[in-house]
């Protein structure tokens, strides 16, 4: 049965009645971890956790914790490429230290194979030469090396995942609030030869009346041959592919028309983000035309800022978010790196009766943040 109940959904009457009981409110975090994927798919009624992507295990364990999660249904790894995969060996490993945490039911990828350590495989670079400097070297014990040992040692926890006639390998209450649209099996072999980015696991989440597309690094050829299959994939929440980069103004709004979405969010780093021009001009271009989308980026790059460097507004931003965290007993969850500066930081949004965004608050992130430090910006119009 698909699990999916909200305003975009095609299910029939009877289908919406049954399954309206099943779909719990799901929160989705977008981790500031810097350029590159770390998300949290969450659910606070059964206490579980579906992780998509990691590059940084500590601040998904604290997120974890502070969620009170007890039950981690899985982990996604939607390609490999290290700025989507180099925390999962270490959260893998250590996911158990958070107090009453299970450990990790399955790591779903695919291509994770089981080679000899002095065999690594050589993994395709995207185009834009992004995914090269966040690679590992494939020699001694790197973060794909201990990715590989920890599937030998676990083999029957390991699963790929491309879309089939059965769900995704997931026990419990959350998996039924996502669906797998892409990679098709059939597709995948063709999708691979032009790149690992378009063979990018695509999910869809959804709460009762609301519902998100998380769309990994997924270019819009790939994008063109998801739609040949889902033609109808509208959702209130969009994670922009490959953090903002790839897409060119006539793709983003080919994008953002098929989708139609009230909430954008770009997860991006302050380092690399000039160089290989993430979040790039023309994705800002087209979501111009529609201001009534809430655009969140979880750091703050001069393409989206206009200014010669972020950074000298750092560490003002992150006294911000501290002060903000504490009125609620929190504490942030942004990236450690001293290179990086938050804008959004760390993005929580809800899926309920409709998709609202928890963190950043507003009213905070636009007077305190945006206005006060980057005042020429492009997220808002």
């Amino acid at each position: 049965m698909n699990y999916l109940t909200n305003s975009h959904n095609t299910l029939s009457q009877d289908d919406r009645a049954d399954v309206k009981e099943k779909v719990p409110v799901v929160k989705i975090a977008f981790l500031d971890v810097g350029q590159g994927d770390t998300i949290v798919i969450s659910c606070s009624d059964t206490h579980e956790a579906i992780v998509v992507d990691c590059v940084d295990a500590r601040s998904v364990q604290n997120y974890l914790k502070q969620e009170q999660i007890k039950h981690l249904r899985g982990i996604i790894i939607t390609h490999l490429h290290a700025d989507h995969y180099k925390g999962v060996a270490d959260l893998l490993n250590n996911c158990s230290e958070a107090l009453g945490l299970q450990e990790c039911e399955v790591l779903a990828c695919n291509d994770v194979r089981s080679p000899r350590p002095r065999k690594m495989p050589k993994l395709q670079h995207d185009a834009d030469g992004h995914s090269t400097f966040y690679e590992q070297p494939f020699i001694g014990r790197t973060s794909l090396a201990n990715l590989f040992l920890w599937c030998r040692q676990n083999k029957l926890k390991c699963e790929p995942i491309r879309v089939t006639k059965r769900c995704l390998p997931f026990t419990g209450t959350l998996a039924k609030s996502l669906q797998l649209v892409h990679p098709y099996h059939a597709d995948y072999d063709t999708l691979k030869s032009q790149g690992l980015n378009n063979t990018a696991v695509v999910l869809r989440i959804s709460g009762p009346h609301s519902s998100a597309l998380l769309t990994g690094d997924l270019e819009p050829s790939g994008w063109q041959q998801l739609q040949i299959n889902h033609p109808e994939l509208r959702s209130d929440v969009l994670k922009f592919p490959h953090h903002g980069g790839a897409w060119d103004d006539a793709t983003t709004d080919m994008l953002l028309d098929a989708i139609k979405p009230s909430i954008v969010v770009i997860s991006v780093g302050t380092v690399g983000g000039e160089k290989y021009q993430h979040p790039n001009a023309d994705i800002f271009t087209a979501l111009s035309k529609r201001p009534d989308i809430r655009v969140l980026c979880t750091q703050a790059t001069h393409l989206c800022h206009e200014q010669k460097s972020v950074l000298t507004e750092r560490n003002s931003v992150v006294d911000r978010f501290q002060a903000e965290a504490s009125r609620s007993n929190q504490r942030p969850i942004l990236s450690r790196d001293e290179r990086s500066c938050p804008c959004a930081g760390t993005i929580i949004v809800e899926l309920g009766d409709k998709a609202r965004v928890l963190l950043p608050e507003i009213t905070f992130h636009r007077e305190s943040i945006i206005k006060s430090h980057f005042k020429r910006h492009k997220c808002e119009w």
